[in-house]
């Protein structure tokens, strides 16, 4: 009986909890549900208030396009209108300048407050309402006055454009094409394009990147370079300093320090490349009374053609009265080029443009460009193209330096003797270097007595070549080599394909025949062809009279001296003797450091590391096994580039 009642008190205390739980179950789900529903009502509210500020910002939008309208019609009408404007140009370019600068942000926070928002619309609407607009009509024709002097287009251009073909560029007047950078970087398409500017009858004009990252060196030492680039184009091009990025921090005196060294040393009158801001940043005065500006302003970035008149902001140019050259646009496109382009507008006319190019103010006796330019890539390919044209001359490997007599063939260096006979492919490409640098500080350093297998480290050895991949595009001089079985010169380049000047096979389908080209092919001078290239030998220059580097004498590269050595064991300055007339007078303190770096040493620069890794990307050491060749034995600047 007493366990009966034990399990019915248990029963009811059962029940009981279970009640209890279910309705504090139920409470709980209460308040969940309250909240839930809380929240989607403040979601709501947040909707609708995301809705009105849309709406807001809309109509936001729309006022700040119709007060920038205002403001480029005000600025339009206040500058063509002389001294009665200036001091209401100044109060008003201080004060609206910032607020329209500001205006997106500004209008923003006034989008929280509609009250706020029409009144600071309102005010700067007032304020630029049509009672500045006195005359349109007088306005436009101010705006113009340039644009009436006018006018030739034209585009500037780099490395970025290395596959621009400038015949292609039909409707470009003049190209201004970057020559060098810092104290050390020379832009390798530089003179390929310049060729082709002149070839094609357009005007040129030449610009070095001042403080170019990795290459900063002082104002003179930069102009010098530059200096050794330009003077084949000395009395053809006007010379300019493009002033940006690094070098704005260095003030008018670096600047002046530049152009003065350039004019004095080539007797042209250089200009500077700035953006108009930057017009205002410093005194230029000293500057803008001698040398002339390409300045630099975009309205967008929305792509456009050549423009007769295109927009500016309507103001002066600082220290100078107006721009020699306008560049308005960085993504322009052109008949001619797939991508983007800078476009330039000129005020002048050619022969304004040829006056600035003109050789005055620098006596004869202190002005290096004097010099006669010769270029030995150009010497080199006329004399293959004789080989590759005259019967004289067929293919032969035991007869592969010729008979007797001679061949009289006239080149740019004067008229040079080539003995009649036979060649084959290696002896004819490199008889043809050997003769062309013949009397320049480099003769001898280059051969006839050489094959395929071996061209490439005397090419390079010689501080002359450097080593290209095969999508390299060659220039006039360029070799190409199979260091297996082959090499033909490039002849031509037209920008599309190559003309190559190859000696073959004989006419008997082997290495020998009779004497003379046989059959028109045995040495000939036809289109480019895909064959086994492993890479391109490229000319840089430095053997053309007038230029910087020479390797014998007392002339020693500048540089610091780690910079030097990563040179050195780049390959820059060749081997053995070749290294040691190179580096002159600095050869042993180089040397000491390469020895040193090669041995494991750290350098007391990063320089070496980043150059190599730069040449690497360039892709003047090949791939592969190529670039392992070259270099042979990883060393650790090697590894780490």
């Amino acid at each position: 009986m007493e366990s009966i009642i034990v399990a019915c008190i248990t029963g009811v205390v059962t029940l009981v909890g279970v009640i209890l739980s279910n309705s504090k179950s139920r409470a709980v789900m209460e308040v969940k549900l309250d909240a839930l529903t809380a929240k989607v009502e403040k979601h709501n509210q947040v909707l609708e208030r995301t809705y009105r500020l849309e709406q807001d910002m809309a109509v936001a939008k729309h006022d700040i396009e119709e007060i920038k309208g205002r403001w480029h019609e005000m600025s339009e009408f206040l500058a063509s209108n002389e001294w009665q404007w200036r001091l209401l140009r100044t109060i008003v370019q201080g004060v609206l300048g910032v607020v329209i600068t500001n205006l997106d942000l500004i209008l923003g926070w006034c989008v929280l407050d509609p009250s706020m928002r029409a009144l600071v619309v309102a005010l700067v609407m007032a304020v630029l309402s049509p009672s500045w607009r006195l005359s349109a009509e007088a306005t436009r024709r101010s705006s113009s006055r340039r644009a009436a002097a006018m006018g030739l287009n034209g585009i500037d251009i780099s490395s970025w454009q290395e596959d621009l073909v400038v015949s292609a560029m039909t409707t470009c007047d003049f190209v201004i094409v970057k020559a060098t950078g810092g104290a050390g970087y020379t832009n390798e398409c530089f003179r390929r394009h310049c060729d082709e500017t002149l070839a094609t009858g357009k005007l040129l004009g030449c610009y070095h990147y001042a403080r170019d990252r990795g290459y900063e060196g002082s104002a003179e030492a930069e102009a010098d370079h530059f200096i050794a680039a330009f003077k084949p184009y000395v009395g053809k091009a006007i010379p300019f300093l493009d002033w940006e990025a690094d070098a704005l921090n260095l003030g008018v005196a670096w600047a002046k320090k530049w152009f003065d060294r350039v004019r004095d040393k080539t007797g042209v009158t250089p200009g500077i490349y700035t953006s108009k801001s930057v017009l205002f940043s410093y005194d230029w005065s000293s500057v803008a009374k001698t040398y002339p500006l390409w300045v630099a302003q975009y309205p967008n970035y929305e792509e456009t053609g050549f423009l007769s008149e295109p927009w500016t902001d309507g103001w002066d140019f600082g220290a100078w009265k107006d721009p020699l050259i306008f560049q308005y646009t960085g993504t322009g496109r052109i008949p001619g080029y797939g991508g983007h382009l800078d476009l330039d507008l000129f005020y002048g006319t050619k022969d304004d443009w040829r006056g600035r190019c003109a050789v005055v103010g620098a006596s004869a006796g202190t002005r290096e460009a004097d010099t006669v330019s010769i270029s030995r890539a150009n010497v080199a390919a006329q004399i293959m193209e004789h080989l590759c044209t005259c019967s004289e001359h067929g293919y032969s490997q035991p007869g592969r330096h010729g008979t007797s007599g001679h061949c009289n063939v006239k080149t740019d260096a004067g008229t040079i003797k080539v003995t009649k006979g036979d060649r084959d492919c290696s002896s004819a490409v490199c008889e043809a270097w050997e003769l062309a640098l013949a009397g320049s500080a480099y003769d001898g350093l280059i051969t006839r007595y050489n094959w395929t297998g071996g061209m490439r480290e005397m090419f390079v050895g010689s501080g002359l070549f450097s080593w290209k991949p095969v999508s390299f595009i060659a220039s006039r001089g360029d070799i190409y080599l199979d260091e297996e079985h082959h090499t033909a010169m490039c002849i031509r380049n037209d920008g599309t394909a190559d003309l190559l000047g190859e000696f073959s096979i004989s006419e008997t389908g082997g290495i020998d025949g009779e004497p003379g080209d046989q059959t028109g092919r045995e040495s000939w001078v036809h289109d480019y062809y895909s064959g086994s290239w492993d890479g391109i030998l490229h000319y840089n220059g430095k053997a053309d009279v007038g230029s910087e580097s020479t390797p014998t004498g007392s002339g020693a590269p500048s540089g610091d001296v780690s910079e030097l050595a990563a040179r050195v064991i780049a390959g820059d300055f060749g081997n053995g003797d070749a290294r040691r007339a190179a580096l002159g007078s600095r050869y042993d303190e180089v040397q000491a450091e390469v020895n040193r770096i090669l041995s494991g040493g750290s350098s007391s620069s990063s320089y070496d590391v980043d150059a190599l890794a730069r040449r690497v990307i360039a892709g003047e050491f090949g791939n592969g096994d190529a670039r392992s060749r070259l270099w042979g034995r990883s060393t650790r600047p090697c590894r780490s580039a």
